[in-house]
């Protein structure tokens, strides 16, 4: 188990308008690709499901965050990073366990299961996955090629892993 310091935001409604005095922890999508490098990071549902944003950046800049979403135990989060070799990734997935209690600043602890790190993959679009996700993964098998593309998208501003609002 390993502790994340996550960032609180405000909650919105329906409209996208923020609610005054409910603050929830947030993940976010982000990422994108240089010229040599490139990394993603998703979130996911417990079962490999898209999560609907609860903010999406007004100006989302390349690279950078591009959707908040609420934080929940049992949520995944992958984190991908390519390096000359746009094949080949080097990945993690951690699951969130659980939600500590804030002490009313921006900021939550919670806590993370890591269940790959660093792992290499190969993986090209059309093609399979090499080598293939542990059988309790499975449920990853369309949100962890969203990452790869992600992390290949050069100089990404987009979402890529989301339910359309």
């Amino acid at each position: 188990m390993k502790k994340w310091m996550v960032r609180r935001m405000n909650y919105r409604d329906d409209q996208g308008e923020p609610i005054p005095g409910r603050r929830v922890p947030v993940l976010q999508e982000s990422g994108g690709a240089f010229s040599t490098t490139g990394d993603a990071q998703i979130v996911c549902g417990s079962k490999g499901e898209r999560l609907s944003p609860l903010l999406l950046p007004r100006a989302p800049k390349p690279c950078g965050v591009h959707a908040y979403f609420e934080c929940k135990p049992y949520q995944y989060v992958i984190r991908t990073r390519w390096e000359e070799t746009p094949s080949v990734f080097k990945t993690s997935i951690d699951q969130v366990y659980d939600i500590g209690i804030s002490n009313g600043g921006n900021f939550t602890e919670i806590l993370v299961e890591q269940l790959l790190t660093n792992k290499r993959f190969v993986w090209k679009e059309g093609c399979t996955l090499y080598p293939s996700l542990p059988r309790e993964l499975q449920v990853l098998d369309f949100a962890l090629p969203a990452a790869f593309r992600k992390s290949l998208y050069y100089l990404c501003a987009t979402v890529h892993y989301a339910e359309r609002r």
